[in-house]
């Protein structure tokens, strides 16, 4: 008899189905031990962690020890991620499996990729649990440590997080980004020449200039400078990987960050989909035949060269973008929502490899005197060659084709005075609140967290009273509450740790320890003598530094 233990009790009827008889297949039900509850549990100098077993833990690892105790091979088959390996590691610490475990891990639950992974089992990666533990670790001594110093100083119960405080001051950045374009609005101005328009190239200082969008307004005679045609093309998004897939479900399927990473797992679970926590948007080798069949089944061409998209900054290319596991399946069955996201992936995924769109363009630029000085002002016409991968899927996961489309900007002559027929000027939109969806985005370029985390840090800056949403233009979104203000206020000149640079920076050392280019004792040391120092200004009400 064979023992698999994996993570998820959803997975247990497929894997079971896939693997037949002289398997048993059992679940962890998640991670078994933890650090204490009360206390961070490293101390230094070393700051070894010290785990529990906790109470769910000890019934599952009861019955996993009956189902070792009779399995002639085990393998740890939990998720293919750093929570993953850890949990796998704590499995063979509990069940004292040393010497007789087998790591395997795979992306996918097809019968294809398990009997894959059961023909090249590992040992676990040491490097990878290091790395989890000291992220768990730190995430602690930076809870425990400034919480109760920014409480005591504010004189209010307050939560610091390495991730979530950064993600508020994000939240509360743009909040003030809005409220300084109320108190100084900027305009647009366009131009209309009898059925074609021209908008106004401003910086943002001109913007803001009273006097010059009163001077525009009054134009009458624009100059043309240059008029060029020239064929430009347009690529299809990248596949989904997790950032994406959370920003795409929610602009359009309305989905939150929390429900889709549920129903997320829910396809992962039953085989549906590649694994979901990933931060490469490019897909596997062995998907592109089945995508060129599934292109030319609705007329469009896949391309020559596979098509690649680069990776987000600091992202790890381990695991291949969210795809189908089988690009002919159209609908998983499970429901709306999870067929509407299911949908989304295989569509982003087929969209990749389709043919670019080609289309033409003139672009004529002017200028307008306005008593001395010079306003640059530009017209752009575009009309379709060739639509390619939009001609089939069009509108399925990227925007649009703009007002361009529809302006019909004659040929121009470079010196050619034209009579303007109208000066439109408007205030310019406030810049927006974030949303889950542009706030998914700004964590990902700002390298603040993992993908696979910002569902949960999302949350949790809700849950804990720093965040909240609220309806903006009849729609939801986030804006810092006066608890999240009142951290920020505690650490700004006095705390690394509400710095985005430093955050950014810290996601680097973790990932140094998985490479085993650093050192766990190394990195945690190093962040438990910042919080000592830092934590002893904070209580004192030490003079703020430059923040």
């Amino acid at each position: 008899m064979k023992l698999m233990i994996i993570e998820s009790p959803g997975k247990l009827a497929k894997l079971r189905s896939l693997l037949g008889p002289g398997w048993n297949v059992q679940a962890s039900i998640g991670h078994v031990r933890d650090l204490p509850e009360k206390r961070i549990g490293a101390e230094p100098p070393d700051f070894i962690p010290e785990f529990e077993v906790t109470e769910r833990g000890r019934k599952v690892l009861g019955d996993l020890a009956k189902a070792v105790w009779d399995a002639d091979e085990v393998y740890l088959a939990t998720d293919p991620d750093r929570e993953g390996e850890a949990l796998a590691w704590h499995l063979k610490e509990c069940l004292s499996l040393e010497g007789r475990y087998h790591r395997v891990s795979f992306n996918e639950i097809t019968a294809r990729a398990i009997r894959e992974a059961l023909a090249h089992p590992r040992k676990i990666d040491m490097g990878l649990v290091h790395s989890q533990e000291a992220r768990r670790v730190i995430d602690k001594l930076v809870g425990y440590t400034l919480s109760p110093a920014v409480s005591r100083l504010r004189g209010e119960p307050l939560s610091v997080g390495r991730v979530q405080t950064p993600t508020v001051r994000l939240v509360c950045a743009r909040s003030a980004e809005r409220c300084r374009a109320e108190q100084s609005p900027a305009y647009g101005a366009v131009l209309e020449f009898g059925g074609w328009r021209a908008v106004w190239e401003g910086t943002d200082e001109e913007r803001k200039d009273a006097t010059l969008i009163e001077k525009i307004a009054a134009a009458r005679v624009a100059v043309v400078t240059s008029c060029e045609t020239r064929t430009l093309t347009e690529s299809p998004p990248p596949p989904l990987n997790t950032a994406g897939m959370l920003q795409a479900s929610y602009r359009k399927l309305g989905l939150s960050c929390t429900d889709t990473m549920r129903l997320a797992q829910k396809l992962y679970e039953r085989g549906a989909i590649t694994y979901h926590r990933t931060d490469n948007p490019n897909i596997s080798a062995d998907s592109l035949p089945a995508i060129a069949g599934e292109l030319e089944a609705v007329g469009l061409a896949c391309v020559a060269t596979p098509r690649t998209f680069p990776l987000p900054q600091g992202a790890q290319a381990g695991h291949p973008a969210i795809t189908p596991t089988d690009w002919s399946v159209k609908t998983d069955g499970l429901g709306r929502h999870s067929e509407d996201l299911y949908k989304l992936i295989r569509v982003r995924g087929l969209l990749s490899q389709g043919e670019d769109a080609v289309y033409r363009a003139r672009v004529a630029r002017l200028t307008v005197d306005v008593g001395g000085t010079v306003v640059p002002f530009v017209a752009i016409r575009r009309a379709w060659s060739s639509k390619g991968w939009r001609s089939v899927l069009r509108g399925e996961a990227a925007r649009d084709p703009d007002a361009s489309f529809a302006n019909p900007v004659p040929k121009l002559l470079p010196g050619e005075r034209i009579t303007i027929d109208g000066v439109h000027v408007r205030k310019r939109a406030l810049p927006q609140h974030y949303d889950e969806a542009s706030l998914v985005a700004r964590l990902e370029q700002e390298g603040v967290g993992r993908p696979s985390t910002y569902a949960a840090i999302i949350h949790r800056v809700q849950q804990r009273g720093l965040v909240r949403s609220i309806e903006q233009d009849g729609k939801p979104c986030l804006v810092p509450t006066r608890a999240g203000v009142s951290v920020l206020m505690a650490l700004f000149g006095r705390s690394r740790f509400v710095e985005i640079d430093y955050t950014r920076e810290m996601e680097l050392s973790l990932d140094a320890i998985a490479s085993g280019k650093s050192g766990y004792a190394e990195v945690v040391s190093e962040v438990h003598d910042l919080l000592s120092a830092e934590c002893k200004d904070i209580v004192s009400g030490g003079a703020l530094k430059a923040a």
